[in-house]
C-alpha cells in the first residue's frame, strides 16, 4: 500500500518514490531506509536497528548510515536546518515526522488466493538448556532466521534489535504485536545434543494469540546453514509469501560448516553486538 506525505508517494510494492507524479531516482538502500522510517514513524528508530536492517551481517562505518540519511533528505528536499521529514534525535537515532496517509492501491486478490502477511517478527528463540553456550546458539539462530526471512521478497521482517528487546520478556502476544507493528509472530525453541541441533517453531497471529502452525526441524550441526534456510522457507510458505525458485532451492544449496568454527563465529557475534570495548576484544578473539 503506497504511503502519501506532502506531494510525495512512496510505494514499497512498485519500489518507487514519486513527487507530484514524477519519479524521484534514489539508490536502493536509500529507498529501503525511507520505507523503514515511514513504516516505523510512530517511534525513534535507533541507529543500530537501521544498521542491521540495511546492512545485515555486515560491519560498516557510521558514515554509511549518515550518507544514506543525507541522500534520503536530499531526495525529499529536506535539506538545511528546517528539516520537515527526517528528524535526528541526538544520541538515539532518526524519526520520520509529518502526516502520512496510506491509500489502498492494489486490486483485490482473486478468490482462493493466499493472503500475504504484511509484517512478521521472529521473537528470540529460547534455549531449552541452561548452558550459556546453547543460549548463544539460540540467539545466533534467531538472528540467522531473521536474515533468511528478510531475503524473501514480499516479507517485511522486524529487525534483530527490535525483536531482541523481548528476550526473556513475558508479555501478551497482542501487546508484543502492537509494539512491533506486525500481524504475525514466530517463536520457538532450540535444543542441542552433541552434534545435533533441533529447532521447533510456531507461527501465531499476534492480534488474537491464535496458533497457526508449528513444526520441528532436526539436523546435524554441520548442516546448520541449510537448517536456517529450511526453517525460513517453511515460515514464509505459511504466511503466504511468494517464493522464487531461488528461494525454494536455497536450503539445498547451502554447504556444510565445521561446527567448532561456526560456534566460534556465534560467540564472536554475541560479544561484538554488545558494542563495548571489552565486547569488541572478546569478539575479535573468537573470530
Amino acid at each position: 500500500m503506497p504511503f502519501h506525505f506532502g506531494s510525495f508517494e512512496l510505494s514499497p510494492e512498485s519500489y518507487e518514490l514519486k513527487l507530484t507524479g514524477a519519479t524521484v531516482h534514489v539508490e536502493p538502500r536509500v529507498f529501503e531506509l525511507l520505507v523503514y522510517l515511514v513504516r516505523h514513524r510512530d517511534r525513534v528508530v535507533p541507529k543500530q536497528e537501521l544498521f542491521e536492517q540495511l546492512w545485515p551481517n555486515q560491519f560498516v562505518s557510521e558514515s554509511a548510515l549518515t550518507g544514506a540519511v543525507r541522500d534520503a533528505r536530499r531526495a525529499l528536499g529536506d535539506a538545511g536546518s528546517n528539516r520537515r521529514w527526517i528528524q535526528t534525535v541526538h544520541r538515539r537515532g532518526f524519526r520520520f515526522s509529518g502526516e502520512v496517509e496510506e491509500r489502498p492501491g492494489a486490486a483485490p486478490a482473486p478468490a482462493g488466493a493466499t493472503t500475504i502477511v504484511p509484517a512478521i517478527a521472529v521473537l528470540p528463540l529460547e534455549s531449552l538448556s541452561r548452558d550459556p553456550d546453547q543460549d548463544i546458539l539460540a540467539d545466533g539462530l534467531t538472528e540467522a532466521l531473521i536474515t533468511e526471512l528478510a531475503k524473501i521478497a514480499g516479507l517485511r521482517v522486524v529487525s534483530r534489535t527490535s525483536a531482541m528487546v523481548f528476550k526473556g520478556v513475558r508479555k501478551p502476544l497482542p501487546e508484543i504485536g502492537r509494539a512491533l507493528g506486525v500481524e504475525s509472530l514466530v517463536e520457538g525453541t532450540v535444543q542441542r545434543h552433541g552434534e545435533r541441533v533441533k529447532i521447533t517453531v510456531q507461527l501465531l497471529r499476534s492480534a488474537t494469540d491464535e496458533h497457526l502452525w508449528a513444526e520441528s526441524f532436526d539436523r546435524d550441526l554441520g548442516d546448520v546453514l541449510a537448517l536456517q534456510s529450511e526453517v525460513a522457507v517453511a515460515v514464509a510458505r505459511r504466511v503466504g509469501a511468494h517464493l522464487s525458485p531461488q528461494d525454494q532451492l536455497r536450503p539445498a544449496r547451502r554447504g556444510r560448516v565445521e561446527p567448532a568454527v561456526y560456534l566460534a563465529v556465534l560467540h564472536g557475534q554475541h560479544h561484538w553486538n554488545r558494542r563495548t570495548e571489552e565486547g569488541f576484544r572478546r569478539g575479535l578473539r573468537s573470530f
